[in-house]
């Protein structure tokens, strides 16, 4: 969707490190990950590239993800996987330096926000908070009509606009716009997916008109900010597999697949969410 595959390897760093000691790194802004088959795949938004971390990079990466200093990630490594402890620091030192240069650590400082266990994928399971139950039925697919004709050109609009802000923003940028954006929920929105999945038909009917070619992230994207402008507040997330490779695109609804099969959330890990 974003690459052609996953970046098994990192290039070499041609910068600058600080000394190894008490420094603290964490996970930059827009860096997401997800513990997949074994190994853990990290998505760096801004880049829109993946990369796979088995073994000892995976313990390395879970140890950054817990803000621990260098110092305490390189005491472990040479505990856990039998290493002598210099070795152990050179190693850690050159594997650090990689995921710099691609963006993917930064050094923490105290004032900085970053990204908490609360925010990551993994922890983040729940949806935007539980709606009333009651609902108009004005909204509800029970539409006919000029009025269902309305909201099929409208659902039609809107994915021509998905379409241009992912030629001129990249799926990184349109994904970065929606996580910003606020809509606010309205008094009297329904809380049943059932519900919800029938408001999305005019998207669902919008695609299949559609020119070829276009994509889950097409599809998704309207399907969210359809919702959005309604004043509901579906998630949308961003799932990977590891063999083969793949990344898909969907929206859900308290944990209920809106605009595709729910076996997506077997066959794909979700990496990144908004919602």
């Amino acid at each position: 969707m974003m690459t052609s595959g996953l970046e098994q390897g990192l290039p070499e760093y041609q910068g600058h490190t600080p000394a190894m000691g008490d420094q603290q790194l964490s996970i930059a802004h827009n860096v997401f990950w997800v513990a997949c088959d074994g190994a853990t795949i990290v998505l760096s938004m801004e880049s829109g590239k993946y990369f796979g971390f088995d073994n000892v990079a995976a313990f390395i990466w879970g140890e950054i993800a817990q803000r621990n200093p260098q110092d305490q990630i390189a005491s472990a490594m040479a505990n856990n996987y039998g290493l002598d402890i210099e070795r152990a620091r050179a190693d850690l030192d050159s594997f650090t330096q990689k995921l710099q240069t691609n963006g993917l650590v930064e050094f923490a400082v105290t004032s900085a926000t970053s990204q908490s266990i609360e925010e990551h994928p993994q922890s983040a399971n729940s949806d935007a908070g539980h709606v009333s139950s009651s609902h108009t039925g004005k909204q509800s697919g029970d539409v006919r009509g000029f009025h269902r004709f309305l909201l099929f050109v409208e659902a039609y609009v809107l994915m021509v606009r998905t379409d241009l802000g992912l030629w001129r923003k990249g799926f990184h940028g349109l994904w970065k716009r929606f996580g910003s954006s606020r809509e606010r929920a309205g008094s009297s929105l329904p809380g049943d997916p059932a519900v919800v999945k029938s408001i999305c038909a005019p998207v669902q009917a919008a695609f299949r008109w559609y020119r070829p070619g276009a994509a889950c992230m097409h599809r998704a994207m309207t399907t969210f900010w359809f919702l959005r402008r309604r004043g509901i507040q579906p998630a949308l997330c961003l799932g990977v597999r590891r063999h083969p490779f793949g990344s898909h695109v969907w929206v859900e609804f308290n944990n209920q697949v809106l605009n595709d099969s729910q076996q997506v959330r077997e066959t794909y890990q979700t990496i990144a969410r908004v919602a």
